[in-house]
């Protein structure tokens, strides 16, 4: 049993420093969606008015 008691106590202690990672902003995939419905909306609008044109 001492045994088991020192492992887990050991387990417990901190090993070290730990330092956070950096982090990287991310577009949220609703953001994602409407930057990618305008895109077609716009390439849409601009197939129409080169067609009406020619």
């Amino acid at each position: 049993m001492p045994v088991l008691e020192l492992i887990l106590k050991n387990l417990c202690q901190p090993v070290g420093s730990v330092t956070p990672a950096e982090t990287t902003k991310v577009l949220e995939p609703a953001t994602l969606a409407g930057l990618g419905l305008v895109a077609g909306a716009l390439a849409t609008s601009r197939r129409r008015k080169a067609s009406q044109n020619a």
